[in-house]
């Protein structure tokens, strides 16, 4: 190792700890095991995730002794940190999906896996190299998870969703023991979203032993040889994917091959762009309803969280659309808010923002919500109100649908995708 690159820009640098801290637990499944969650930081339990990740490090050309010796115990706590809800614990996020006509339908393990690079990258320029081992022991989790079938099949795919899922993983890992070095893998050179996308479309399509995924949980029995070549065939595929991605990112960190000067395969010349971690959405599709405790007002995640989970919903309000108050802040797991400090009479002014680890997305539609006045319905019985019931509107009225509950009557705005 000889030099580093400082060519990315400082604001994604953080410490590690900071990072994951924003980062809220959504439960979801577990891809390869992580031997449990570590009790003891200095001896990391070990699993699946941990020992393809020292595979991949046997492949390197390049030095690689702060992730092998020296902060080797960060390397695997990192391994388990997206599964473990004491650091970033996103399971719901560990999944590429695939259209059967081979289009991608969702890329959000690729984009955490970018996250992570990105992060590491930093961390490297600035020679603090123990965050950099943490950082780059949790991107390979996010590639390595798309190499267990079930995490590219779900209710909302073409396939459907998986049957056999957690028992594949454990009957891995219980073979972990006994598991040789991978033989003759090739060392490529991807970046870590290409080599997440690669990895999923090959365990989703299949490819040489690898079976299709719907194949694979169809035919699962660990006696039949194809079954079992194939499992081999796409731990292996996932060493090779986690070793590529390592090995870009120690090139493109500027780690030299020392005594053990080989050629690098050429990059696909096909590859993807690799996304670059930003700002999210705002939320998006708001809604409120009135109901004896005040305005409900409900929204969903935005479209596209800009790389990182959202870890903060920001609620503003006015009464003259001018001047806007911030009246909440909510973790980034809610999903509706109650707005009890309302009069009678009164047309309050909403608008949102989501923000994630990089910063604030821009303001979201405003939804305008008048109060009734007294002497009419009160918030007790509105919802039974019939023809007299108020009216909530959106403050922009193209593309708005009226939608009738209970003869309640409020408006939804869509925003234009952008």
């Amino acid at each position: 190792m000889t030099s580093y690159s400082n060519s990315r820009p400082v604001a994604f640098a953080c410490v590690a700890l900071l990072i994951v801290s924003i980062m809220y637990s959504i439960p979801g499944a577990q891809a390869w095991g992580n031997g449990g969650y570590s009790s003891n930081h200095q001896d990391p339990d070990y699993g699946s995730h941990d020992w393809i990740a020292d595979m991949a490090l046997l492949i390197q050309i390049r030095d690689v002794t702060f992730l092998s010796i020296t902060y080797h115990s960060e390397y695997l706590l990192g391994t388990e940190a997206p599964d473990n809800p004491e650091y970033i614990g996103d399971q719901s996020y560990h999944h590429v999906y695939y259209h059967s006509d081979g289009t991608l339908q969702d890329d959000i393990s690729a984009k955490r896996a970018t996250a992570m690079y990105e992060s590491s990258l930093i961390y490297l320029s600035q020679n603090n190299l123990e965050s950099a081992a943490f950082t780059i022991g949790a991107m390979t989790h996010y590639i390595a998870d798309v190499g267990v079938f079930g995490h590219t099949m779900g209710s909302s795919t073409d396939w459907g969703e998986e049957i056999h899922h957690s028992d594949y993983e454990s009957a891995v890992e219980s073979m972990i023991p006994n598991l040789d070095i991978p033989p003759d893998i090739p060392l490529g050179d991807k970046s870590a979203y290409q080599a997440t996308i690669d990895l999923a479309r090959d365990v989703t399509f299949g490819k040489g032993d690898i079976k299709p995924n719907i194949w694979m949980d169809s035919n699962y029995l660990w006696t039949n040889r194809e079954f079992e070549a194939s499992a081999m065939a796409s731990l292996y595929a996932t060493v090779e994917a986690v070793a590529a991605a390592i090995n870009h990112l120690l090139i493109e960190a500027g780690f030299s091959t020392g005594d053990n000067n080989q050629p690098i395969p050429p990059t696909d010349t096909d590859e993807q762009p690799m996304p670059t971690p930003h700002n999210p959405q705002p939320p998006r599709l708001l809604n409120a309803t009135l109901n004896e405790r005040g305005i409900l007002i409900s929204w969903l995640p935005p479209l596209d969280d800009g790389g990182f989970p959202i870890s903060s919903y920001l609620i503003y309000r006015s009464t003259d659309r001018i001047h806007f108050s911030q009246v909440a802040i909510l973790n980034g797991n809610v999903l509706n808010w109650t707005d009890s400090e309302i009069q009678e009479g009164i047309t309050y002014i909403y608008k949102m923002q989501a923000r994630n680890f990089i910063g604030l997305s821009d303001f979201s539609v405003a939804l305008v919500v008048t109060v009734p006045k007294s002497g009419g319905d009160s918030l007790e019985d509105i919802s039974n109100a019939g023809d007299q019931s108020t009216v909530l509107q959106v403050a922009i009225p193209s593309a708005a649908v009226a939608i009738c509950l209970g003869g309640l009557f409020f408006w939804r705005m869509r925003k234009a995708a952008r």
